[in-house]
């Protein structure tokens, strides 16, 4: 499943039913482990938002926004 789908599911699930099936949970825990040591920085290098853009499939911007 390609991030877009999960994303779509992940909002529809969360809001119809109040939970996440496995695959999107797993997917949104490995999201919030790259994603969280980052958000406890004052300044996000980019060096750091590449390195968890790659990890996640994202582009930069959408890591350090």
């Amino acid at each position: 499943m390609d991030n877009k789908s999960l994303k779509v599911l992940e909002r529809l699930l969360v809001r119809e039913r109040g939970y996440l099936p496995g695959e999107v949970w797993e997917h949104a825990r490995r999201r919030a482990e790259i994603i969280g040591p980052l958000a406890e920085l004052e300044v996000v290098g980019h060096q750091a938002a590449d390195t968890a853009a790659q990890a996640l499939g994202l582009s930069r911007r959408q890591v350090s926004l």
